[in-house]
């Protein structure tokens, strides 16, 4: 027995530091390039899209603003719902059949991405209702005589 100890000692002094990062840092760090991505294809391609089709420049906001959370948004249903199917198909339960440790750390990185979909909805929502209303403008000024 205190062999094993011993033995088991050494090895945990020999690892030295362990640098994790969580799961949610990782899903921000993702998120955020995917968001980055966006508005810079968006600042490609939807200018040369307007002027195409005579609409008046909705602004850098919405221009760009929308992309970005899109792609927030997208990124995190996607960690919400894959957290979800590892831990209620890839991990397996403890002996009891209470979930394990690894099956629990999805459950909360899901309920840590459901709370970023959740709070990206309602700008998002905002800047898509400012977008449609310049096109609506737009729109009755090219009709009126």
């Amino acid at each position: 027995m205190a062999t094993d100890d011993m033995a088991t000692e050494a090895a945990l002094s020999t690892r030295g530091p362990v640098n994790r990062r969580s799961g949610s840092q990782v899903m921000l760090l993702w998120a955020a390039i995917a968001a980055v991505v966006a508005a810079v294809l968006a600042a490609l391609s939807t200018s040369q899209a307007l002027i195409l089709l005579g609409l008046p420049d909705p602004g850098p906001i919405t221009t760009y603003g929308i992309p970005a959370l899109t792609a927030l948004g997208e990124v995190a249903a996607v960690v919400a719902v894959g957290s979800l199917l590892l831990a209620a198909f890839l991990v397996p339960p403890q002996m009891s059949g209470v979930l394990a440790i690894d099956g629990y750390i999805a459950v909360r990185t899901a309920a840590k991405a459901s709370a970023i979909v959740s709070t990206q909805l309602p700008p998002r929502f905002s800047i898509s209702s400012a977008r449609s209303r310049s096109l609506r403008r737009a729109i009755s000024a090219d009709t009126s005589p």
